[in-house]
């Protein structure tokens, strides 16, 4: 299964950063059991 979640931001002006926290990890339980779990960002600067 691949599950692809996608977050956008759109600014009134120009930013020239932004911080955020991106909590989106599976978890474990007894119906199921998390193998591999990756978070790719982009950009990765």
């Amino acid at each position: 299964m691949r599950v692809v979640h996608t977050t956008g931001y759109q600014y009134d002006a120009p930013v020239t950063s932004s911080y955020n926290e991106a909590r989106l990890t599976p978890r474990s339980d007894n119906r199921q059991n998390v193998i591999l779990n990756r978070v790719e960002t982009n950009p990765v600067t």
